[in-house]
């Protein structure tokens, strides 16, 4: 949920050069709803007005805060400085972490927390996120 559809979009092309895949509506100017690609990774947005429309629970509801999303990468260092140097707000500072990856965190333009993380080549090092999905698994009949 955002407040402001068209400035998050805005963000996230600036700072992750991320693509918009698909508005609603789809020719209208007054978007409330989009879907981003940065690289393999998706992320949709909503303005609060269309979303409590549908979820009345989220009425109210702060944006951003207590939700964080993880994405995997292969150079955490490389986009972390990448990030530093764009202004973007570092929350956790790049660190590596007792089950063998660096992390990093940032916050967008509308409070969310993204956390980056990179295993790091060690035998130590759990296999965890897209590398290894043991506790979920789809089957395709």
């Amino acid at each position: 949920m955002v407040e402001d559809l068209a400035e998050t979009v805005e963000w996230y092309e600036d700072v992750f050069d991320a693509s918009v895949e698909a508005t609603l509506p789809e020719d209208d100017e007054d978007k409330w709803w989009a879907q981003i690609a940065i690289g393999d990774a998706s992320l949709m947005f909503q303005e609060r007005h269309s979303l409590t429309e549908k979820i009345p629970a989220l009425d109210g509801a702060p944006v951003g805060g207590s939700l964080a999303l993880y994405l995997d990468v292969d150079d955490a260092e490389g986009l972390r400085d990448d990030l530093a140097d764009a202004g973007v707000d570092i929350v956790e500072d790049l660190h590596e972490t007792d089950f063998g990856w660096e992390q990093f965190a940032i916050e967008d333009c509308n409070g969310y927390v993204l956390w980056f993380g990179e295993k790091l080549e060690d035998e130590e090092s759990l296999d965890i996120g897209r590398r290894h999905r043991s506790l979920v698994r789809r089957h395709h009949g």
